[in-house]
């Protein structure tokens, strides 16, 4: 039996946390999310709303004595296991940890963006949000999660990319085969968008409004960087 309680972020009213990830109407009329408490969101995880900090790394599998934020940390760690477990492709990685990441400045430029698309694709449910990963050196992730992923032959220089400009992205392992020695992946929400038939290699055609990414097997390149957002760092293990 679940015996955790959240307070509605409108009225403070406490009611059950059930559901997870679901909305919950309060007797205040208030919708909100059944896991925070705040007004039900689903461009933006319950961190947004429960840290201070516009910018902020937490590691899911930190020790709390909050049940209630234990259940938050809970339901985003069982949520990224799932994306791990089924986006490795048939690889062989293991699961070792992850950190979400809250970042409100990007979140904020991603929305603009999904707007934007949305009127470019013909509505919101067809700028196609995907997770996928990307890999890096570790060096690089917190930068990638401060500031975003780079446009590469806008933001980085193009180096070889065979598959256009944009940004690579793809399952768990074939991104593990980019880390230069890392034990980190980055796992991404990002809009796909309507495809292109063929690869970018102008830089005015990677943000035309028409085509928003390509695509060839496993590879997906994204052509703005205002399409991703980061979300989680996950550790990994071969």
């Amino acid at each position: 039996m679940n015996n955790r309680r959240t307070n509605c972020g409108n009225c403070q009213r406490v009611f059950p946390q059930m559901n997870i990830g679901s909305k919950y109407i309060c007797q205040c009329s208030a919708e909100i999310c059944s896991i925070c408490g705040y007004t039900f969101h689903n461009d933006y995880t319950c961190f947004y709303y429960l840290t201070q900090c516009d910018f902020q790394i937490i590691d899911l599998q930190q020790q709390v004595s909050d049940p209630s934020l234990h259940a938050i940390l809970q339901y985003y760690l069982n949520q990224v296991r799932v994306l791990f477990e089924s986006g490795k492709g048939g690889g062989n990685l293991r699961f070792v940890r992850a950190q979400a990441i809250v970042n409100k400045p990007l979140e904020v430029r991603y929305a603009a963006k999904k707007a934007c698309m949305a009127g470019q694709c013909g509505g919101r449910e067809r700028v196609n949000e995907v997770f996928l990963w990307h890999g890096s050196a570790e060096s690089n992730y917190n930068p990638i999660a401060r500031d975003g992923l780079k446009v590469a032959g806008v933001d980085l220089p193009p180096g070889g990319q065979g598959y256009g400009l944009g940004i690579y992205s793809g399952n768990a392992t074939t991104a593990s085969g980019h880390t230069k020695g890392s034990k980190w992946l980055l796992l991404f929400q990002g809009m796909k968008g309507n495809n292109s038939p063929s690869t970018i290699t102008t830089i005015p055609q990677l943000n035309n409004g028409q085509t928003h990414s390509f695509t060839a097997g496993d590879i997906t390149v994204f052509f703005t960087k205002e399409q991703i957002l980061p979300r989680y760092l996950i550790e990994f293990s071969n």
